[in-house]
């Protein structure tokens, strides 16, 4: 949307209505004393005042807003002033479509002036303050636009420079993540490493105790072998005693004989 022409054109259409005929209370007497319609009137007549005392806030808080650089923070607040008025005027338009259709109870030719009189017052204020706050609105977007396009290459270069702080960031983090993972490959290297060497140990523990076993059985083997010969010695022993005992008795006999 183009908020140059926009502004331009609410400002002239605002500027050109003249200030609308002030609102003049319906003259108190017999016909009008305790009328519903003169009732009514007072409550629009404050509900428009309050509208226009709302649209003087809304002016000083857009000045606010153009000092400190349309920070977010009053940025919100116009914003939020502006929904304000604008449900206002939304609501005293209902008020003042409901006052023209309301009948006066005691006709007579003056309250009939009185209350057209007061109706188009009333119609003239309110337009009157509806092209305000477009007059209002317009121009607090004209410059809040314009104020952001002229900080849009500042800030497009700041984004660059803070996007590229954040990538070296991220670069040296994922680095020493890289780096983490390589010595955890590296420890995970070294640990099976050991269970390599571990398993070699135990299979050449688990050899030895197999060629272990084969000697006890050969030992076991040669003991009874060497307890069988043992017996036999024995018995050989024996039966060469018993025939050295025996040339011994027959040396003996031959002697004496």
């Amino acid at each position: 949307m183009d908020y140059t022409f926009k502004f331009n054109e609410m400002r002239e259409k605002y500027h050109s209505q003249s200030k609308p005929t002030e609102y003049t209370q319906p003259v108190e007497d017999d016909n009008t004393k305790d009328c519903e319609w003169v009732v009514k009137s007072e409550e629009i007549r404050s509900y428009l005042n309050e509208i226009e005392m709302k649209q003087n806030e809304l002016e000083l808080r857009i000045v606010e807003t153009q000092k400190y650089k349309y920070k977010e923070s009053h940025n919100q607040i116009v914003m939020s002033t502006r929904f304000q008025i604008k449900q206002k005027i939304s609501q005293v338009n209902g008020m003042i479509k409901a006052y023209k259709d309301l009948k006066i109870k005691k006709v007579t030719p003056e309250t009939k002036a009185m209350k057209q009189n007061v109706s188009e017052a009333f119609i003239a204020r309110a337009q009157y303050l509806g092209a305000r706050f477009k007059d209002q609105s317009a121009r607090f977007l004209d410059d809040f636009t314009r104020e952001i396009t002229a900080n849009q290459g500042k800030q497009q270069v700041q984004i660059s420079s803070e996007a590229a702080k954040v990538y070296d960031q991220a670069k040296q983090e994922m680095q020493l993540i890289v780096d983490e993972i390589n010595q955890i490959v590296e420890m995970v290297g070294q640990m099976v490493a050991c269970v390599y060497e571990c398993g070699t140990i135990l299979n050449r523990i688990d050899g030895y105790l197999t060629e272990a076993e084969e000697f006890i059985e050969k030992g076991v083997v040669n003991l009874k072998k060497t307890v069988e010969i043992q017996k036999s010695v024995n018995k050989l022993r024996g039966f060469t005693y018993a025939v050295i005992a025996a040339d011994y008795v027959l040396c003996i006999i031959n002697y004496i004989l």
